[in-house]
């Protein structure tokens, strides 16, 4: 290993620095893959981790012909491996072969694109020609696109996976999403996501092919989306849109008069759903809450089945007439297992057959999702994952709190794992300074906000620009902007949400800003130079104890003895206050302060929990230290 980074990886890459850490990354990756073990393995920013692992993992890959898949979090990182990592790659083995595989929204669907592309209004004869072209060379990935093409257009002709009949489909062998399943045959490295590697697992491993290793980058936040996935959620958007496909459907094999009874059976059915919800809104939500943890029963039933038996009945016939071609009846099978699927949901949230999940509702503008969501992953992740690979890695910058992996290992069920600690190389004594606020309310208290709007304009006027405000409340950050944006002089202050998060970026870029940002910024964001020199937490970043997910593990965890808080609420929140920190220095010509403005973390025991999982730093609650820090660093060269 050492070998291929110091003196053929540097040749490839120009800006390439020498890191011990990286070369132990790859020895631990190489070691893990050769004993087939499963690996944690926190890599400090700066090591450059994505390297450590391509690397053996190609390696592997080409000398044993065998397939890998790296798993991330973002497509950003997904397209950065892809466009940028695997170059260099390719140039130290240059027989390997890769591909990057998107998640189905972010392919064009060919049956959803020949029903719309004659819409009246939809396309211009212009804009047709620009997509028949997308079509030709461009994979049918939206990534790949050249030109402009509004959210509302390709959400008329992307693939739905509400919608999506797979291996059903007439258009199956010109689908460009299991078209891929060919070149990912063939390749040695699979660069995928994980709500693709695990959504692909509910449809039975129908994209991804078998691979004898899998790293999951970003893996802090597998567990999250694990469980998001393996939620079953029924959403009334989808469902009435469902409606209106099988209504649109079947009129065309049915009498005007047969046709007048089905149709009445789905506008009865529309009706008791929305009777239903307007009960339960006025009921649960009228005082604006957007969220209901439901693990109660409730006082009505909907039976979808007993609704839509006459629909069911004259599809079952209509499947057996001679003149129904094959697409016909795969497309007939289709409605009659979503019917099928629809209905389970529902009984079972109605039910609450389910006992290793609980129950909750979203309704965001009379929006209703119900959603059936697992208390524990482990036994998810050990049946799909640990089963089905010969190794796995699992890697962030943020993975252990106070220095141990007990958190990660609890919640997948790992035993006998490696693990390894491996920390930045940047100097963050002589690069950075933690402040620690001991003065502030807290932020229960209802002064909280006056006194952190006073802070927040003495630390625009020491920064003088670069600086930027993570938030975990939206409303206390649009309270602040609102008092504050035309106050602060020549400083432009910036809001997440004014526009999309590049242009935001890339505005703060400009010139000395101020940026109040929430929870998406706290972590993948990389903002290098004096364009960023000030990371302000406002509050340590619990997560929202009375949302549904969190309130229900919560019980959960106590009702087996646990303790809610030191078992989970305080581990992710050191996840993501480490995430926070690391937005502030990305190279080693970066400097810069992190203020935590929240004084829990110096009063309250379980603040060591956060101070012990941050890089060595210099620790102050002296504001002048602060100001001093900044015009030493404005005012000599960094030695790093």
């Amino acid at each position: 290993m050492k070998n291929i980074f110091t003196n053929i990886l540097s040749k490839y890459i120009s800006d390439y620095e020498h890191r011990e850490e990286q070369i132990l990354m790859a020895d631990a990756v190489r070691d893990t893959i050769k004993n087939k073990k499963t690996l944690l393995i926190e890599a400090g920013t700066g090591i450059g981790k994505t390297m450590s692992y391509i690397i053996p993992l190609a390696e592997y890959a080409i000398k044993e012909n065998k397939k890998v898949i790296i798993s991330t979090y973002s497509k950003a990182l997904q397209q950065q491996i892809y466009k940028k990592d695997m170059l260099a790659v390719k140039k130290v083995f240059p027989e390997i072969k890769y591909n990057v595989v998107f998640g189905t929204a972010n392919y064009i669907c060919k049956k959803r694109m020949n029903t719309f592309s004659n819409k009246e209004g939809l396309f211009t004869a212009s804009g047709m020609k620009d997509i028949l072209e997308f079509i030709k060379i461009g994979d049918g990935v939206r990534e790949n696109l050249k030109f402009h093409l509004p959210d509302e257009i390709w959400n008329e002709i992307n693939m739905d996976r509400e919608l999506c009949m797979d291996t059903k489909c007439e258009y199956l062998k010109k689908c460009y999403y299991f078209n891929m399943r060919k070149k990912l045959s063939k390749s040695h490295i699979i660069i995928a996501n994980h709500y693709l590697y695990f959504s692909d697992i509910l449809v039975a491993r129908a994209l991804l092919p078998e691979a004898d290793i899998v790293v999951f980058d970003e893996a802090h936040r597998v567990e999250d989306v694990i469980r998001d996935t393996f939620s079953k959620q029924f959403s009334t958007i989808a469902f009435f849109k469902f409606l209106s496909l099988l209504e649109n459907f079947i009129k065309d094999y049915l009498s005007k008069k047969d046709m007048t009874h089905i149709r009445n059976s789905i506008i009865n059915l529309k009706y008791e759903i929305k009777y239903f919800l307007d009960e339960i809104y006025s009921k649960f939500f009228s005082d604006k809450k957007e969220y209901l943890l439901c693990n109660f029963k409730l006082d009505r039933e909907i039976n979808i089945k007993n609704f839509l038996r006459d629909v069911i009945h004259e599809l079952d016939v209509l499947k057996k007439k001679k003149e129904i071609s094959k697409n016909q009846k795969n497309f007939i099978d289709f409605l009659l297992s979503k019917i099928e699927d629809y209905s389970e949901i529902l009984n079972c949230f109605f039910n609450k057959n389910a006992k290793d999940s609980f129950y909750w509702i979203e309704a965001k503008e009379k929006k209703f999702n119900f959603f059936i969501t697992p208390y524990k992953i482990k036994d998810i992740y050990k049946e799909n994952v640990e089963n089905f690979h010969k190794s796995i890695i699992f890697t962030s910058a943020t993975l252990s709190v106070d220095k141990n992996f007990e958190y990660i290992k609890k919640q997948f069920g790992l035993n006998g794992v490696l693990e390894k600690i491996l920390q930045s190389p940047f100097n963050h004594k002589k690069q950075s300074i933690l402040y620690l606020e001991e003065n502030l309310p807290f932020p229960t208290e209802d002064i909280f906000e006056k006194k952190l709007l006073e802070k927040i304009y003495e630390i625009i006027d020491i920064t003088k620009g670069g600086v930027m405000f993570l938030f975990t409340n939206i409303n206390l950050m649009n309270n602040i902007y609102r008092k504050i944006k035309s106050n602060t002089g020549k400083i432009p202050i910036l809001i997440q949400g004014e526009m999309n998060s590049n242009d935001l970026i890339e505005n703060f870029k400009k010139e000395p800003s101020a940026l109040f940002a929430t929870y998406s910024f706290w972590q993948g964001i990389d903002i290098k130079g004096e364009a960023l020199k000030c990371v302000v937490i406002t509050r340590l970043p619990f997560e929202m104890p009375d949302h549904p997910v969190q309130k229900a593990l919560y019980e959960n965890i106590r009702r087996e003895g646990g303790d809610h808080f030191y078992d989970y609420a305080l581990p992710r929140a050191v996840f993501m206050l480490k995430q926070g920190f690391g937005r502030l220095i990305r190279s080693k010509k970066d400097y810069g302060a992190v203020m935590i403005l929240d004084k829990r973390i110096k009063i309250k025991n379980y603040g060591k929990k956060f101070l012990n999982s941050l890089p060595d730093v210099v620790i102050t609650s002296n504001i002048k230290d602060i100001k001093e820090f900044f015009w030493a660093k404005e005012n000599t060269e960094i030695v790093v």
